[in-house]
Formats: C-alpha cells, structure tokens, sequence
C-alpha cells in the first residue's frame, strides 16, 4: 500500500472476499481440460497421468493463492474492526 492510498474499509474487504468466492472459472477451465484427456485403451497412459497432474497442480495453485488471499483480508478486517472499536471507545470516554 502506497502512503497515497486509504486501509480498505469493512465493506470493501467483504466485496473482495465476494469476488473470490464467485471466481471459478479456473476450476471449470480444469474440469473442461480434464473432460479433454483421452481414456481408453488407444490412450497413453503416462501422457494422461502428466496432463492430470499439470491441471490438478494449477486448481491447487489457485486455491491456495485465495486461501492466501482470504486470510489476508480477514487480518485487515480484524484491524479495521480493531480501529472502529477503539474510535467508538475513545467517543464514549
């Protein structure tokens, strides 16, 4: 955070956990590729195992970056919780 931009507020964080909860085109994308790879006998087999690992390996990315992410903005709401609690003890002194 640059010194010109303003903490999120309580509202903004909450959009931003909203947006991370309804972006899952990464996981379709994974599905539709895993539809894609061949099964049968004319498949090969090692081939099949390394295109399902590349795609479970990048859904797996993925989520741990909005893991990451969600536990990221549960610490910035906390502090601006935090800092609302502290403002409305401070006005009933």
């Amino acid at each position: 955070m640059t010194s010109q931009q303003k903490p999120l507020t309580a509202a903004e964080i909450f959009t931003e956990l909203k947006q991370i909860r309804a972006e899952s085109s990464h996981i379709n994308l994974a599905m539709e590729k895993l539809e894609k790879i061949p099964a049968g006998s004319d498949a090969d087999t090692d081939i099949c195992k390394e295109k399902t690992a590349a795609i479970l390996q990048i859904a797996v990315a993925r989520e741990t970056t909005n893991q990451a992410l969600i536990r990221l903005y549960e610490k910035m709401y906390n502090d601006v919780s935090y800092d609302s609690h502290e403002e409305e003890s401070e006005v009933n002194l």
